[in-house]
């Protein structure tokens, strides 16, 4: 199990864990099944993660979040020709997808909210559009559950921004 934490100062931060990253439905670099370090990925998603709850949810929270499932935005395709069959191409039936269980503890631990949750996002292309920031690693994957943090969880707490 890899894990990436949070040492909670004046504002909100995000802790990581990823249950068997080997088992994911799709968490590789490319066709030749190179599967992604999650370390990597947890530091990409967590660096963002991180101002997302300091500016959506209140002061100090810290949003723990233990992956089962990921599906990365796009596919491979084998068909296609040398060298593009090993690229991950962005098309409407390869959506980004994220299956975790996720609990919201307040400065000084107290429970403020859990639960499962299984995230899919089939209008991602459509919802997400690339501007200029679109070119880091994990784009899709770090706008969905944005939009889930700054959305459903706000919401459940009373502190939509």
């Amino acid at each position: 199990m890899a894990i990436l934490g949070a040492t909670v100062g004046s504002h909100g931060e995000v802790a990581l864990t990823f249950a068997d990253p080997k088992t994911f439905t799709d968490f590789e670099y490319s066709q030749t099944r190179r599967t992604i370090d999650p370390a990597f990925f947890g530091k990409e998603i967590k660096r963002y993660l991180d101002r997302v709850v300091e500016n959506a949810l209140p002061v100090g929270v810290v949003l723990k979040l233990d992956f089962q499932d990921i599906d990365l935005a796009g596919g491979f395709e084998p068909w296609q020709r040398v060298p593009w069959n090993d690229v991950r191409f962005y098309r409407s039936q390869y959506p980004p997808m994220a299956v975790f269980s996720y609990r919201l503890e307040d400065d000084e631990g107290n429970l403020l909210a859990e639960g499962e949750k299984r995230l899919r996002e089939l209008s991602y292309q459509e919802r997400y559009l690339r501007g200029i920031n679109s070119r880091r690693s994990f784009y899709y994957e770090r706008r969905m559950l944005e939009h889930w943090i700054e959305g459903e969880l706000a919401d459940r707490l009373g502190s939509s921004p």
